[in-house]
């Protein structure tokens, strides 16, 4: 029994150490996804500006 409770604390130990890591690694990933998706909304936005323009005639027929 004491074996097992051995082995129990020693994986418990190493999860407590473990964990904290894996999550620092998953939050820094998604800062970056998130901020290449913000940069490129910004940035790679195509012009909102029209070369051809429309008169008002000409739309209603």
């Amino acid at each position: 029994m004491s074996t097992i409770e051995l082995v129990v604390a020693i994986a418990l130990s190493v999860l407590a150490l473990a964990f904290p890591v894996v999550a620092g690694v998953i939050v820094i990933g998604f800062l970056i996804v998130a901020i290449q998706r913000i940069w490129s909304f910004f940035f790679n936005k195509p012009s909102s500006q029209t070369t051809e323009t429309v008169s008002p005639s000409k739309e209603l027929g």
